[in-house]
């Protein structure tokens, strides 16, 4: 009987595994459109230490890419160890294991110049001996304007609240009744960007499936936004748009010390959420745009001159 229910739980959403699958290969086209990518399949790591690609430079970070061990992400491969820095390298955690330690310490050693996401970062190597600097998330580099955003999804859906949560397992750790009310009562509808963990809690009715061009558009379109995540916090940062964080609840609140970081630097930690204040007080707070402003262009110069090789100092190691 158990096997029955199994098969029927498979096929009850068919049309949301075909959305699925299609919200996947847009992301294939859009690397194929947008990033210059080597012609070259690497399978194995092996296979990549014997003929890695050719570069003048070669860069790792952004997002968790040191959250464990993988030797590719910490640029293992290269041969000439002068030519590789780490650009706003997170560990994804405010501390990592003994093990992970000791694994990775001899490879970050390696690196011409290191720079991490969070300050958490910071500690971490310079218990490994490094010297590291705090770097803004690329994503930030670049002004809105220079995304392709692609509104029509968005404006097809009439989404003025849009909602991008990760590592949910209920309704009620992103108060998703009250983003629900919250919309009611200003008669707009809200979308959420679907991912794994959102379709078994939120109605499919919610959900869309956008490409990576068309989750922009919703960014761009939306006059509210919620979320859990980093980066969909980043973008509302770039976008300018009225915004509210809740923090992660679980195996994965460790990952809360980035989204702190974030806020804490861009003088905008009115945005966590609030149990017991209601959502409409806390999205309308006011927000000051010319000091987040500023404290954007100051990180876009900073990540300039350490990616021209300029600032920071070298590395340090015997600890």
């Amino acid at each position: 009987m158990g096997k029955i229910k199994t098969a029927a739980k498979i096929m009850l959403h068919p049309v949301r595994y075909v959305r699925r699958s299609k919200c996947q290969q847009s992301y294939l086209t859009f690397i194929g459109r947008y990033l210059n990518v080597s012609g070259r399949i690497y399978a194995t790591y092996e296979a990549l230490e014997a003929q890695p690609p050719e570069a003048d430079r070669y860069i790792t970070g952004s997002d968790q890419v040191w959250g464990g061990v993988l030797k590719a992400n910490y640029l293992c491969f290269v041969r000439d160890n002068s030519k590789k820095m780490a650009y706003a390298a997170s560990f994804g955690r405010d501390e990592i294991s003994r093990e992970q330690m000791e694994a990775v310490k001899p490879w970050v050693r390696k690196f011409e110049k290191v720079s991490v996401r969070e300050p958490s970062g910071i500690s971490i190597c310079k218990r490994m001996g490094v010297a590291a600097e705090e770097m803004t998330d690329p994503a930030l580099l670049l002004e809105k304007e220079e995304y392709p955003a692609d509104r029509r999804a968005a404006e097809r859906d009439k989404a003025a609240v849009f909602c991008y949560f990760l590592n949910m397992d209920d309704a009620e750790e992103i108060h998703w009744p009250e983003i629900q009310e919250f919309a009611k009562q200003r008669g707009k509808t809200v979308k959420v960007a679907a991912v794994p963990h959102t379709e078994r809690v939120i109605s499919s009715s919610s959900l869309v499936y956008p490409s990576p061009e068309e989750w922009l558009g919703y960014y761009e379109k939306a006059e509210y936004i919620f979320t859990n995540t980093f980066h969909g916090t980043v973008f509302a940062i770039i976008f300018r748009k009225k915004f509210l964080v809740f923090l992660q609840e679980g195996k994965t609140k460790a990952q809360n010390g980035r989204l702190v970081s974030l806020l804490k630097k861009f003088d905008l930690e009115n945005r966590f959420y609030h149990a017991g204040e209601r959502v409409e007080e806390q999205m309308e707070r006011p927000i000051d745009w010319n000091t987040a402003e500023k404290a954007v262009i100051c990180a876009r110069e900073r990540a300039a001159l350490f990616l021209k090789g300029e600032g920071g100092g070298e590395q340090q190691y015997g600890i």
